[in-house]
């Protein structure tokens, strides 16, 4: 989904996915793992979304809506004020919030004293995890917009619970290319058999 919207972009800027990069500072290795299925960091992700003045949930695919009014208001806050300012809000314990991202042990604290900024790498998960929106999170929009978690159909949710169980730790982006694959798989075969 991300790559499509960034060709989009691109395209409708009349430019190619790698001078874009180059104008705002993004190699063509980086863009090249776009390709094949990466998604941005959270810090190329708000590059982009300021090139092209559209929001990162409409990049990431949880929004249609292209159009975007960013949020100036909020300056002097950062990412990681928001992320804390949730954990406390929801009532959610470093540990717990760790062990779900499968982020390690203390991240947070790392994160409060500058030794990481790790979280950048995992804001769609972060956002996703606090029911948020990307946008929220790296303070673009006061609106909190809860992520759109798109329910799964019965044996695509079968598939993924079959390889959690066999200890497969997939991210959503993972999970999604995987069911795209399994979704080809069966078109073409049901194809074949016509």
């Amino acid at each position: 989904m991300f790559w499509d919207r960034f060709y989009y972009l691109c395209e409708k800027s009349n430019s190619k996915p790698n001078p874009v990069g180059e104008k705002i500072g993004i190699a063509s290795g980086t863009i090249n793992k776009w390709k094949n299925g990466g998604v941005p960091t959270g810090e190329n992700l708000l590059k982009i979304s300021n090139y092209f003045n559209v929001s990162i949930d409409y990049l990431l695919g949880l929004t249609d809506n292209i159009n975007f009014n960013q949020n100036k208001s909020h300056q002097n806050e950062n990412t990681l004020d928001r992320i804390l300012y949730l954990l406390k809000e929801k009532g959610i314990q470093q540990k717990e919030f760790d062990k779900a991202l499968n982020l390690g042990d203390d991240n947070i604290s790392a994160w409060k004293s500058g030794k990481s900024q790790s979280y950048k790498k995992y804001i769609y998960q972060i956002a996703s995890y606090l029911n948020v929106s990307v946008d929220y999170l790296l303070c673009l929009t006061d609106e909190l917009q809860p992520v759109i978690k798109k329910e799964l159909p019965q044996n695509e949710r079968t598939f993924i619970e079959t390889l959690n169980v066999l200890g497969v730790d997939l991210n959503t982006w993972s999970k999604k290319k995987i069911i795209n694959l399994v979704q080809h798989a069966v078109q073409l075969d049901s194809e074949q058999n016509q």
